[in-house]
């Protein structure tokens, strides 16, 4: 603990280990390497660490959904910051003891991608890319073709629980492919901002379009907070009465809780006014509710939203468990597979279950 005012650091020495064994290191540097207005950029095979945020040291950290911290924003602190770039890559670096973000892209971004990297340890957001606003027609929040892929991201999150593990705000055309989290304090994945139904047209404005989210493998999310998922994804995309199509997908995913699920923990959460996409062929263990599509907001309803082919355990605490059908919204939950018990009764009784398992997560050695 640093007592900032005094400048004292404070030190609890494991139990039986010699004071002379303990390697102090103190970080003040909240950004590595910062990117601004450049295009045909590429980090590769870096290894960071060591970077910080000071912000819990000097103030209380009260903070919303996606780390919007009150009264100053989304903290820009990151071991790589970016900001307007063109055609980006971070590729093949570890991300360790990070205590701000791992990769973090603010404002526009076009051809921003990550790709092979790890990340370990990291207090606030593994990778983010966006900005968290309702602004639909101001050009700094717009960002295009955002692709995450095969990457491994261990214990993230917990010094600013209110980060999900990958962040993404307003896109059009995102990729989210072969992903490995493996214990976050939030959300293992956020998609999309905003709340309220739009009732732009196909084209004009866009929060998330021509998205795939795939393949990706997700175990113990929602380690602290709750009303979050292994993957949620949130706001309108389009008038929902003139665009029936279904152009976003979220298929082959693998999710799963060491211990039953209690409380808000979704799985496949489709949250308030988030329209147009087919959830598919995955699996959720341990979870007391695998699939949600809003359905009890009003001013939030989601459209045009299809969860099927969906296999899960059904945990102790989920009492009953009846999917949410809204046919005059086009928004269905059918051809649901589930048994009482753990993954092995699980694979038992449909071992298509087993090869959505093995098909997700990263290749990277890690």
């Amino acid at each position: 603990a640093y007592d900032y005012k005094n400048g004292r650091l404070y030190i609890k020495v494991p139990a039986n280990t010699p004071v002379p064994q303990i390697a102090v290191e103190y970080p003040t540097t909240e950004v590595l390497i910062s990117v601004e207005g450049l295009s045909n950029f590429t980090v590769e095979d870096l290894a960071f660490t060591g970077v910080t945020s000071k912000f819990v040291c000097e103030k209380p950290y009260l903070a919303g959904q996606a780390n919007t911290t009150r009264g100053v924003g989304r903290l820009r602190n990151a071991a790589i910051l970016a900001e307007n770039t063109r055609s980006m890559t971070v590729r093949g670096c570890s991300f360790t003891g990070i205590g701000g973000n791992g990769v973090q892209s603010v404002n526009n971004s076009t051809n921003f991608t990550v790709e092979n990297c790890i990340f370990k340890n990291v207090g606030m957001c593994g990778v983010t890319v966006g900005n968290p606003s309702y602004n639909w027609d101001e050009p700094k929040n717009h960002t295009y073709s955002t692709h995450i892929i095969n990457n491994y991201f261990e214990h993230i999150g917990y010094d600013f629980p209110a980060s999900p593990c990958i962040y993404i705000g307003m896109v059009d055309n995102l990729e989210i492919l072969h992903n490995t989290i493996k214990g976050c304090a939030y959300s293992g994945m956020s998609v999309g901002w905003g709340w309220s139904t739009v009732h732009y047209e196909l084209g004009e404005k866009f929060n998330v379009r021509d998205a795939e989210i795939a393949y990706n493998h997700i175990e113990n999310f929602m380690d602290m907070l709750r009303d979050g998922g292994a993957i949620y994804v949130l706001g309108g995309n389009v008038n929902p009465k003139t665009t029936p199509r279904r152009f976003n997908r979220m298929h082959d995913n693998y999710a799963i809780l060491e211990n039953p699920g209690k409380g808000e923990k979704y799985g496949y959460y489709c949250d308030g006014s988030s329209s147009n996409w087919d959830v598919s062929h995955s699996v959720m263990v341990n979870c007391a509710r695998p699939l949600f599509s809003q359905y009890t907001v009003a001013s939030a309803f989601t459209h045009h939203n299809h969860l099927h082919d969906i296999y899960f355990t059904v945990t102790p605490n989920m009492l009953s468990y009846a999917p949410s059908h809204a046919p005059y919204r086009d928004s269905l939950l059918y051809d649901l597979h589930s048994v009482k018990g753990d993954l092995d009764a699980l694979i038992a009784e449909f071992p298509v279950a087993k090869e959505i398992r093995d098909a997700a997560g990263c290749t990277i050695a890690h």
